[in-house]
């Protein structure tokens, strides 16, 4: 890696330029260069502010819609200290994943 930075620790167009094409070195220019001030390369998820990866966050950035709404009732419905099948009910109607017998009239 050492070869493709200048003296400063900059991207060194010229040696890029020799072995790359143009667009290739366009899009390494907008990357910062590597240094031994920056802290080692890692995988982070980029919909939490921490970088870690949580149901959470993967819910939050796959379901559309408004969430603290949901999030709210999912917790008052969890948190609820009845019986587990009532919070099940709750859920399951909250979530429209209620099985009944009744079929969808035409046109929706």
């Amino acid at each position: 890696m050492i070869d493709v930075l200048d003296h400063q620790g900059q991207w060194n167009m010229n040696i890029l330029g020799s072995i790359l094409p143009n667009d290739v070195c366009l899009r390494i220019l907008s990357l910062h260069p590597p240094s031994v001030d920056n802290k080692q390369d890692c995988i982070v998820w980029m919909a939490s502010k921490d970088g870690w990866l949580t149901v959470k966050s993967s819910h939050k950035i796959l379901s559309p819609g408004p969430h603290h709404d949901n999030f709210r009732l999912f917790n008052a419905i969890w948190n609820w200290c009845g019986m587990q099948q009532v919070r099940t009910f709750l859920w399951k109607l909250s979530s429209n994943a209620l099985v009944t017998n009744a079929e969808p009239s035409e046109g929706t």
